[in-house]
């Protein structure tokens, strides 16, 4: 496989391999179960340290990260709030690297002397097929319906990953500490994610995200397609599947809302108009690398808003409703001089 290695801010929808380079985890884009890949990148920050992490943690960490697609933050942070610490290092020294505590249940522990955790390697690999349903851990079962849906939320942001094993029942205290220890192996809040743009007249807005979240995006877009233009369902589309809206349709605001929501990137809570995207949130200036929000932000029928998404265009309009926007509609509404980045 042939990969490009560089720093990325670990966006939650960054899936990658992991490596650990001078106590920091830098992302091998290509890699992650997810497939895909790209030799693109998000835009240089802060990445993954690995104080406070064993190296057993970090070698632990860096394949559970790279096997099931998690962010790499959200597995350091639910690796530290499990163990570190003496306890970390105790665990190391014995041998065992079982990071998660899969097996211990307060009174019995099953699996714990299997060959399973001798290697970080083979038991990130374990774990990675225990959380999907598999017999992976030896006398342990499988794992519970709430686990499992932890990776339902891989491609998801960070804030959405720490609440899925926050409910899962993996732990009795809900890991209230979570989002603070994330916060301290990345920098970062766990709500952050990257889009954005400039505010001056028309605008243009960016997604910095890794290539396998864009690609599910344009696969989300473009089950859409079909759907008729509609400003009363605006709002009524946000919180509904492409199925909905080939049938009920949406407006412009409220189609790039949609994939914005939480049936696409997950960053939005509720729908904008085009008046305020501009202020909407998690977003910052410039043309993405693979995501760029296009907006007029005037008012009603004067204001207009479409999304590129991994060089490709899509729009809700009115008497034409969602489609995939050819050349010539773009360069259109490039030469009104309106949405230029």
């Amino acid at each position: 496989m042939s990969t490009a290695v560089r720093l990325v801010r670990w966006h939650p929808l960054v899936m990658a391999g992991v490596m650990l380079v001078g106590g920091l985890w830098i992302a091998v884009l290509g890699g992650g179960l997810g497939g895909g890949g790209t030799s693109g990148g998000c835009s240089p920050a802060a990445p993954v340290n690995a104080q406070g992490l064993t190296s057993g943690q970090q070698a632990f960490g860096g394949e559970l990260a790279s096997r099931t697609g998690l962010d790499p933050g959200v597995v350091a942070a639910w690796m530290l709030a499990e163990e570190s610490g003496g306890a970390a290092q105790a665990r190391q020294a014995a041998g065992n690297n079982d990071w998660l505590n899969i097996g211990y249940t307060g009174s019995v522990t099953y699996g714990g002397g299997d060959a399973i955790w001798a290697s970080p390697a083979t038991a990130a690999d374990a774990t990675a097929a225990w959380l999907t349903g598999q017999p992976s851990i030896p006398g342990y079962g499988v794992a519970s319906a709430g686990v499992q849906a932890i990776l339902t939320t891989v491609g998801r942001p960070a804030s959405v990953q720490i609440a899925a094993l926050q409910s899962s029942g993996w732990a009795g205290s809900g890991y209230p500490t979570l989002p603070a220890l994330y916060a301290s192996v990345t920098g970062d809040s766990a709500s952050a994610a990257f889009v954005s743009l400039p505010f001056s007249g028309s605008t243009a807005c960016a997604a910095t995200v890794g290539g396998v979240g864009a690609q599910r995006l344009l696969s989300i877009a473009q089950a859409a397609i079909g759907g008729p233009y509609s400003q009363p369902n605006h709002a009524a589309a946000f919180d509904h599947s492409a199925a909905w809206i080939k049938v009920n349709g949406t407006d412009c605001s409220g189609f790039v809302s949609w994939l914005l929501g939480p049936q696409g990137l997950g960053i939005w809570n509720q729908p904008l108009t085009t008046v305020g995207i501009p202020t909407g949130p998690h977003l910052l200036s410039g043309p993405g690398q693979q995501i760029t929000i296009f907006n007029n932000p005037r008012p009603g029928n004067d204001g207009h808003v479409w999304i590129e998404i991994l060089g490709r265009y899509f729009e809700s309009a009115g008497g034409i409703g969602v489609h995939e926007m050819d050349s010539s509609e773009v360069a259109a509404y490039n030469a009104m001089g309106l949405y230029s980045p």
